[in-house]
């Protein structure tokens, strides 16, 4: 690695990582809008499965309890109990997200396609 020999190549160095570090705040805040975090545990008095699933950073979540008799109940068909609690995920996580993002963007190219076929 060279060493900078001049303070102006020193400066523009510190202004490159301070717009670097920039850009990727952005874009963590971005991609937060779409994570989730998931963590599964056992009510061992109960034995109830409680279910959280939360998006970091402030965005909302969910705790969904399973009891002992619906968890004996999904034992064999697991993949129904995982795609309902799917659906609630995104119903409650990221519908209205979906709607409100798509809708401006929508909105906008709507127009403008019946302005420029109104000309």
């Amino acid at each position: 690695m060279q060493e900078f020999s001049r303070s102006s190549d020193e400066t523009e160095a510190i202004r490159a990582v301070k717009i670097l570090k920039e850009k990727l705040v952005e874009a963590n805040t971005l991609l937060s809008k779409w994570m989730i975090e998931l963590d599964a545990n056992i009510d061992a008095r109960e034995l109830s499965i409680s279910i959280t699933i939360k998006k970091p950073f402030g965005g909302g979540g969910i705790i969904k309890t399973i009891s002992r008799q619906d968890a004996e109940y999904f034992a064999s068909d697991i993949s129904s109990l995982v795609n309902e609690i799917v659906d609630q995920i995104f119903e409650l996580l990221y519908r209205q997200q979906i709607y409100d993002d798509l809708h401006d963007k929508l909105f906008l190219a709507i127009r403008n396609v019946n302005k420029m076929s109104n000309k």
